[in-house]
């Protein structure tokens, strides 16, 4: 039996791994404490990562071989829209190389794949990023405005 405490950490470890290949620097949010009620920032996220030049820092949310639900997304698409910030939400499942990732942003959840994430990860430098997502991913929207 596998101890689910390092399992997650495993996944962290590989989203800090990922996030640093793609020129970000990680901060850990989530603490672990015996009688602690939230450990995740906001009660969402476990990481945020910044880069030089950015307007907005990545809220990140990691998770192991578990697809988020809908509603699941919808409390970070909800986070996204109120605060207008950019969220990820990462599912690392075991045996399997590359991550399923959801971005979120204001208006709307895009699934990427790793290569397409890299290749928006510049458009994070300019102040009209909503526009460069809208128009470079187009409109396949999972859930949105």
């Amino acid at each position: 039996m596998v101890n689910r405490v390092r399992k997650g950490n495993r996944s962290l470890l590989k989203a800090k791994r990922f996030a640093e290949e793609c020129g970000f620097k990680v901060g850990k949010v989530e603490f672990r404490a015996k009688y602690r009620k939230d450990k995740d920032l906001f009660g969402l996220f476990d990481q945020i990562w910044i880069r030089e030049n950015t307007v907005k820092p990545l809220f990140v949310q990691v998770k192991t071989n578990k697809k988020p639900t809908s509603k699941e997304l919808e409390k970070y698409l909800d986070f996204a829209k109120k605060y207008r910030q950019f969220c990820l939400y990462l599912v690392f499942f075991d045996r399997k190389k590359e991550p399923m990732i959801f971005f979120i942003y204001p208006k709307g959840i895009h699934k990427l794949s790793k290569n397409e994430f890299k290749s928006l990860v510049p458009m994070l430098e300019y102040d009209n990023t909503i526009a460069y997502f809208q128009n470079l991913i187009g409109n396949d929207v999972i859930i949105g405005a």
